[in-house]
């Protein structure tokens, strides 16, 4: 509608100075799966998001076309991994919100980096068959190819679709080898020739993208021939949708084990997770690979996993705090461009002074200068801590730290 238009354009303002400056690309990675309503974009971008997966569903239904505000005999492309359903909460996005985000958020698509999205066409009928359903779909893919187009050329914009599901040219849809070209495509395990074949006469030059599930017999496969063509392409190596961590780890190890080149496309996980916690779940292993993706705490600290403490829009900071089995805990402030590639700059110990270490973290921030931390351990012991006056919301030349501001026990009598 035009007051959620009106709403992301306000807050667009505020994305756009959260976007790093530069992007380097991790060894092990991340999608956003699924991420069908257009709502919850502008997080996505926040946390770093570059990958994108989106399901243009074909609904020949004109009233539930009508309810997300379409009228056209043809049908229309609703954003839903399931079947869209007249009773869903709210109308559904459709490619063509996806057009009117794209044209009126352009700084979200700019270098560096390339913004991927794939597209995985779901519900479409046999585009080879020559029916009337064929041609709707067919067409209505063909105007938001040339929309998507028009609007990437005229912004000359950092972004990128790639076809996925029922418009990708397998055996049965021999029809769209040629179709919506320059667009490349997933490819699923078959046909078997294009993991090393790209011989344009039988399309295999469209499948660019490796996209398997979370199968460990099909990822030993690939490790060992190194990805075919995928290995030295340009495009993430995607794997959906594990959600655990044990389960990303053994898969990830498994790709850092392979031999693969340093310079081989990432390894990306098509994630239902929050990014952050994907962060979490692989810190140590990008920083296994020389890469740091998000906090990453050296084992030496003696540190337990971290805890966010708070992501303060006013002045984009999120603040970590690592619980130490000793009386010191370090702790890590950092903005939040940092916090998508490189730690920040500011690395300062707790004033503790307490017998026992912290066992419970919270926090409240209004801005910059005007942040409080409580912790508080098992036995009553507490410490309240302010952000000093020094932190500025860009942390590359602060020295931030956290100031003692009072402490005490809530089991000692009242003075």
């Amino acid at each position: 509608t035009a007051a959620a238009w009106a709403c992301l354009s306000l807050l667009a303002i505020c994305w756009l100075s959260v976007i790093a400056e530069s992007v380097t690309e991790p060894r092990i990675a991340w999608q956003l799966h699924s991420w069908d309503d257009l709502r919850e974009w502008p997080q996505g971008f926040r946390k770093g998001a570059r990958t994108w997966k989106i399901d243009p569903h074909f609904v020949s239904d004109s009233a539930l076309c009508a309810r997300s505000g379409i009228s056209d005999p043809r049908g229309c492309l609703l954003l839903s991994h399931d079947s869209p359903v007249s009773s869903s909460a709210s109308p559904y996005n459709s490619t063509g919100d996806v057009i009117a985000f794209v044209t009126e958020f352009p700084e979200l698509f700019q270098p560096p980096g390339m913004v991927r999205v794939g597209l995985c066409f779901k519900d479409g009928p046999p585009p080879c068959d020559g029916s009337g359903l064929a041609a709707n779909w067919t067409a209505l893919v063909d105007e938001f190819f040339d929309a998507a187009n028009e609007v990437i050329a005229k912004s000359n914009l950092a972004l990128e679709f790639f076809l996925d599901g029922d418009a990708t040219p397998i055996e049965s849809r021999k029809c769209l080898k040629d179709k919506w070209r320059p667009w490349n495509c997933t490819w699923i395990n078959h046909p078997i020739e294009a993991l090393y074949s790209n011989n344009p006469d039988h399309g295999y030059d469209r499948f660019q993208v490796l996209d398997d599930m979370e199968i460990t017999i099909d990822w030993e496969a690939l490790a060992k021939v190194k990805y075919g063509k995928f290995g030295h392409g340009k495009y993430p190596l995607l794997l959906w949708e594990p959600s655990d961590q044990d389960r990303i780890t053994e898969l990830s190890r498994l790709y850092l084990n392979s031999g693969v080149s340093d310079t081989a496309p990432p390894l990306t996980f098509a994630i239902n997770i929050d990014p952050v916690m994907f962060g979490l779940y692989t810190a140590s292993l990008t920083a296994d690979t020389g890469h740091t993706h998000g906090p990453v705490l050296s084992a030496a600290s003696g540190a337990t996993q971290p805890l966010v403490l708070s992501l303060n829009p006013g002045a984009d900071l999120l603040l970590l705090v690592y619980l130490a089995t000793s009386n010191a805990a370090p702790v890590y402030i950092l903005d939040t461009p940092a916090a998508v590639t490189q730690l920040g700059a500011s690395v300062q110990p707790l004033d503790w002074s307490a017998p026992s270490p912290p066992t419970a973290i919270s926090s409240f921030c209004t801005q910059a200068t005007d942040c409080n931390v409580l912790l508080q351990s098992s036995q009553g012991h507490w410490s309240l801590y302010t952000l000093s006056s020094s932190l500025s919301s860009s942390l590359s030349s602060s020295t931030a730290s956290l100031v003692l501001a009072a402490q005490g026990d809530v089991h000692a009598p009242a003075a």
